[in-house]
């Protein structure tokens, strides 16, 4: 066994070193010694001066059988190295001659140490020395400057066809491996594939895009009955009362949700006022339209023109003669609006105004600007129930026990690979509506995409859980009514919130 350094060329005190350990092993002990060394780096990097650490392996075959592992340590200068040597390495190879005797022998060398960058000697980005084509702090690359066309180019081709060397590897994975991502992860090869949390967000960022393109909350107005009138100027002064009163009430309320109301409040009454000066100038118009011209008094008694103002009023300016509407569309009666009830009364006190006040919203236009804030506020939603399903996979995999993360992360990739299936799908559609001659071809893609997102979630708990048929099945079925319970109890919140904040 050598126990020293070889011999080097004179070199500064000052400069920077580099100490190489070459370890010759029995190839019997090989994997014992692969699974002692990185607690073993961990405690000569631990020393004074020392900078980093890496382990190399040899890929060619050495001619006398045995397995070569080379450990390559940058150190400050020498002195440090000087003082390692003296006072440390004695104990740390102490440990390993008792591990493995003479089975395993060591070289050691010493080299004194010249760093060059491509682009200049220190960083641009954060002045740290250069030794390579990256830096070795923040990672940027240190070529020409970004100024040239070309550049931009090949940083836009590098981000869609590479993205590190991860971003295709990780879509396959996603698509077509359920579970594999979430195992990778937490086996610690996080470096190959896109971070969970990046992913969902790009992925649910893709899904949601494309469903507001499909005018998925964009539709008809939620009305049922098809014989809708205008409201009358009655019945809008009506509204204007009662907003004015319930904002007087809410003055003698300081607290948040007052404050919240108060807004709702506000915007409810400038609508309602902009219809009742829009119903003031058309009765206005109407009663202009009645008066008899001036140059022909006689054609005042002519029948045709006595029947004017009943035709007006039918209109409904006045509310009086005009026919009653049925009843039965939803978003639709306002005066069911001012009729909420909510108990218990402090949460009448604190979310009732408002909730009358967009009720009303709600049914002069249909329900549309709810629609939109709900699905506005559905992705934000998504942040609130994944968190919340995932701590009832604690109770379920309660033994071997499980971080919560794990359950988190887990959740992560299954929605994003949802997201991308989806996905899929609405481009399929939107590409079927400019050519239905591939209708078909996407109904039966619709009815396997259905499938295989049922089985996709099953083989994820398989995969990462690793349970049995009976017993995922099993799981599975509680896993549906907490999915189900947990995103009904979110999805009322979020319409609960967008009813109060639109």
């Amino acid at each position: 066994m050598v126990n020293s350094p070889s011999a080097t060329p004179a070199a500064s005190s000052n400069d920077e070193v580099i100490y190489e350990v070459e370890c010759s092993l029995d190839p019997s002990i090989v994997a014992a010694f692969d699974a002692w060394l990185p607690g073993h780096v961990r405690a000569v990097v631990a020393s004074p001066g020392f900078l980093s650490a890496e382990t190399l392996r040899p890929t060619d075959a050495p001619n006398d059988g045995r397995v070569r592992r080379v450990n390559r340590y940058r150190v400050r200068d020498r002195g440090a190295l000087d003082h390692y040597l003296e006072q440390i390495a004695p104990g740390l190879r102490q440990d390993g001659i008792a591990r493995f005797g003479d089975r395993a022998t060591y070289a050691r060398h010493v080299y004194s140490s010249a760093a060059y960058g491509p682009s200049g000697e220190v960083c641009a980005n954060c002045e740290t020395p250069l030794t390579g084509h990256y830096c070795s702090e923040c990672g940027q690359h240190a070529r020409e400057s970004a100024r040239s066309l070309g550049t931009l180019f090949h940083d836009a081709w590098h981000v869609l066809t590479h993205v590190d060397g991860r971003f295709w590897q990780t879509l396959r994975r996603l698509a077509f491996s359920p579970g594999f991502l979430t195992n990778e992860y937490f086996a610690e090869r996080r470096a190959r594939y896109i971070p969970p949390f990046r992913l969902y967000l790009i992925l649910s960022l893709v899904f949601f895009g494309l469903t507001s393109l499909s005018s998925a909350f964009d539709g008809a107005p939620l009305v049922i009955d098809t014989e809708s009138r205008a409201p009358s100027k009655a019945e809008l002064a009506k509204d204007a009362a009662e907003i004015e009163q319930a904002k007087a009430e809410l003055a003698k309320n300081g607290s948040v949700a007052a404050t919240v109301a108060q807004v709702a409040l506000t915007k409810a009454e400038q609508e309602v006022q902009q219809k009742l000066d829009a119903a003031s100038a058309a009765e206005d118009a109407a009663a202009a339209a009645a008066q008899p011209p001036t140059s022909a008094p006689e054609k005042v008694s002519a029948p045709e023109k006595v029947s004017a103002p009943k035709k007006a009023s039918a209109v409904g300016t006045d509310g009086a003669n005009s026919p009653e509407p049925k009843r039965d569309g939803l978003f639709f009666d306002t005066d069911q609006c001012t009729h909420i009830t909510i108990n218990p009364a402090w949460v009448e006190r604190a979310i009732g105004p408002a909730m009358k006040a967009s009720c009303i919203r709600a049914a002069r236009d249909g329900g549309k600007s709810l629609m939109h804030a709900v699905g506005a506020n559905i992705p934000k939603m998504m942040f609130v129930f994944l968190p919340l399903i995932a701590a009832v996979m604690l109770l379920l995999y309660w033994f071997p026990r499980r971080y919560y993360v794990e359950h988190l992360v887990y959740y992560l990739h299954v929605h994003a690979g949802l997201y991308l299936l989806f996905s899929a799908m609405m481009l399929l559609n939107m590409v079927a509506s400019v050519a239905p001659a591939l209708d078909s071809v996407v109904g039966v893609f619709g009815i396997a995409a259905f499938f295989y997102s049922v089985w996709y979630v099953w083989k994820a708990l398989r995969v990462h859980y690793g349970n049995g048929r009976l017993l995922t099945f099993a799981k599975a079925c509680v896993i549906f009514v907490a999915y189900v319970s947990c995103l009904s109890l979110t999805l009322v919140g979020t319409a609960l919130l967008s009813a109060m904040t639109t």
